[in-house]
């Protein structure tokens, strides 16, 4: 079975608001990119797991929280369920207001040697640390993918994923359709 894990996009979305073609990289399911950066295609296709962390709110989301974790192997697409996007989307709070995580949370998916950190939230910092933590992350090869949808029908803890970004050239994000094959 196939789970499509892209958000909609519609018109005048919390996404399309103003200029589209200011934010394209941006919009609804998104890669991180530094301009000049590419997604390689061995990472379009691969195995995952899901965390769940949709408890946890007022604070940032510690390495406690994250018990799942442990069963991150070297090159996994991690995708972090916290509940964001079901709870607050498509209010202006979604983009301010989001869970995060802590720095030794992301120290721990490094260590874990994560490819690809996704989540159901428009960053896993907040506005003010977005880009460093997407520097960070890319530092040690680590892509982050933005705003997935439906993570509730996933419901296991090891899976496949797809990840196909657009092959755009000059921006920050790169739209994506990421969908998760449950065997």
């Amino acid at each position: 079975m196939l789970i499509d894990l892209s958000l909609r996009l519609a018109e005048n979305n919390l996404f399309t608001r103003g200029s589209p073609v200011a934010h394209l990289g941006h919009l609804g399911t998104h890669l991180d990119t530094a301009p000049g950066e590419v997604f390689p295609l061995e990472r379009c296709i691969g195995p995952a797991c899901l965390i769940d962390v949709s408890s946890v709110r007022g604070r940032t989301i510690e390495p406690a929280d994250m018990d799942e974790a442990r069963i991150v192997e070297p090159g996994d697409f991690v995708v972090l369920r916290t509940g964001w996007l079901a709870e607050a989307y498509p209010s202006d709070r979604y983009l301010r207001e989001h869970p995060e995580l802590s720095e030794s949370s992301l120290s721990l998916l490094v260590s874990r040697r994560a490819g690809v950190i996704g989540v159901d939230a428009p960053g896993l910092g907040r506005p003010e640390r977005h880009g460093e933590v997407d520097r960070h992350l890319a530092r040690h090869g680590i892509f982050v993918v933005e705003n997935l949808a439906n993570l509730e029908a996933v419901g296991r803890r090891r899976f496949r994923i797809y990840c196909f970004p657009l092959a755009l050239e000059g921006t920050s994000g790169l739209p994506a359709r990421v969908v998760a094959e449950l065997a």
